[in-house]
């Protein structure tokens, strides 16, 4: 077997343990990741004059919170952050265009998304 023999004691009974050379796990590739405080991409967002680059980090941060890939996206928070309803809806349009994210639609309720290809 070409391994070391070792004995380990298990409830009072000896048992001869063989240990193994296994080669080291190949190292996982982690893609780039950043953390961003909210606050300060709302305002920089607003400085850019790009408030739709806010919704597309409020998806992702719900995303984590969530623990899902699939969440509810109400109006509250993004408007307190400087990010209109309009702006939410056209964002999720073209989101949706592009194939990122799915999202269904309910009558006087807020939208359920789902982001596409995440993670």
């Amino acid at each position: 077997m070409g391994g070391l023999k070792q004995f380990v004691c298990r409830k009072g009974a000896q048992i001869e343990v063989i240990t193994t050379n296994a080669p080291d796990p190949k190292p996982r590739k982690q893609k780039a990741f950043a953390k961003v405080p909210l606050e300060w991409c709302a305002q920089a967002s607003k400085a850019a004059g790009c408030p739709r680059a806010l919704v597309i980090v409020w998806l992702t941060y719900l995303a984590w919170q969530h623990k899902s890939n699939t969440f509810t996206l109400p109006n509250g928070r993004l408007g307190a952050l400087g990010a209109s309803r309009k702006v939410k809806l056209s964002t999720l349009d073209c989101l949706e265009r592009a194939g990122l994210i799915s999202i269904t639609r309910r009558s006087r309720k807020s939208p359920i998304v789902t982001l596409l290809n995440w993670k």
